[in-house]
């Protein structure tokens, strides 16, 4: 009868705990007699960790060794050394992105605490973090009016049904939707900008003299004050500047008349790493989600970002930081920028 399942020999800078928890129950799924399972350990690891088992052991031979021996200078050798406070400290600090789904979120929260060593307060950390990660909204405040004794497994399921019930609104079937707005502007009485439409502030130096209308693609005004004609019925909010932010816009497909294009894409290089990115010639900044940063770029280390972006709806988001793009091609041409 031929053995069930299989398990991967091990190699340094694989998860040495995962691997000697799987080969115990391979043991038992095969009934591995305990006297063959120093001999069938070994033949499951490398021979480079091999190597370092020998020499831990020398001059005696890992096979005149017990089983408990080779997991215990195993766990000794490979296991990372972690410093259970700072993995706390990230732990107590993290917030449930934008981007990322209620399911995404609980699994990063459980992975997190397994990292913590929180014992027998696992459960109730893990029930913590879920709820008060949350930043402001609907979820969060559906999940508040629950009493502090309900179980995790039940504020996920409401979780789960409330950001189901938001998602199937009329409002979000678009993912990438531009609303049109209409902006009246002030009486005769007060001069505006014919620029962006807005008072107080000196017009010959105003931001938007250097922008491109979106409405009739001329350089100089926002679509706002754009006295000709537009070519198409799409119209784009362009939101007031605000002290230290610096305003990102998601363009959405509102009307049905118009027919899809399909976007523009650079590719982005950092070192070896490759990324497909939407090119949008009126973005003020260029941005990437946290998940798609940790894992493609996550060997890069951020620089702070010294910016807040605030969103169409007016939500402020904080970058957690900044790196250079050393190489963007687009066509033949190639441009280093920051993301």
């Amino acid at each position: 009868m031929s053995n069930l399942g299989q398990i991967k020999p091990y190699s340094e800078g694989d998860d040495v705990d995962c691997f000697l928890e799987r080969i115990e129950q391979y043991f038992k799924a095969n009934d591995v007699a305990a006297t063959k399972q120093v001999s069938t350990l070994l033949m499951l690891i490398d021979e480079k960790s091999y190597k370092t088992l020998k020499s831990m052991f020398h001059p005696s031979l890992p096979k005149d060794k017990s089983y408990a021996d080779l997991e215990g200078a195993l766990r000794l050798r490979f296991r990372p050394r972690v410093s259970y406070y700072r993995k706390r400290a990230v732990f107590d600090k993290a917030i449930k992105n934008e981007v990322e789904s209620v399911s995404k979120w609980y699994e990063r929260v459980r992975e997190m605490a397994a990292e913590c060593e929180f014992g027998t307060d696992f459960e109730q950390r893990v029930k913590d973090k879920f709820v008060t990660g949350f930043r402001s909204g609907q979820i969060f405040e559906r999940l508040c009016e629950e009493p502090i004794s309900k179980a995790i497994a039940d504020l996920l399921d409401i979780a789960l049904n409330k950001e189901s019930a938001l998602l199937e609104r009329p409002e979000n079937v678009y993912v990438n939707k531009v609303k049109a707005v209409e902006k009246r502007v002030a009486e005769a009485d007060v001069l505006l900008c014919v620029h962006c439409g807005k008072p107080n502030h000196s017009f010959a130096k105003c931001k938007y003299k250097t922008y491109k209308c979106k409405s009739c693609g001329k350089i100089g005004h926002l679509a706002l004050v754009c006295k000709s004609k537009p070519t198409h019925t799409l119209e784009v909010q362009e939101e007031e500047d605000e002290s230290g932010l610096v305003d990102i816009f998601t363009v959405e497909e509102s009307v049905l008349n118009i027919n899809y294009v399909a976007p523009y894409m650079v590719e982005c290089c950092m070192g070896l790493k490759k990324l497909n990115m939407e090119l949008d010639t009126g973005a003020a900044v260029s941005c990437i989600p946290e998940e798609t940063y940790k894992n493609i770029f996550s060997d890069f280390q951020l620089q702070p970002a010294n910016c807040e972006l605030k969103t169409y709806n007016g939500q402020i988001v904080k970058p957690l930081g900044r790196r250079k793009i050393y190489k963007i091609r687009f066509a033949q041409c190639f441009q280093s920028v920051n993301l």
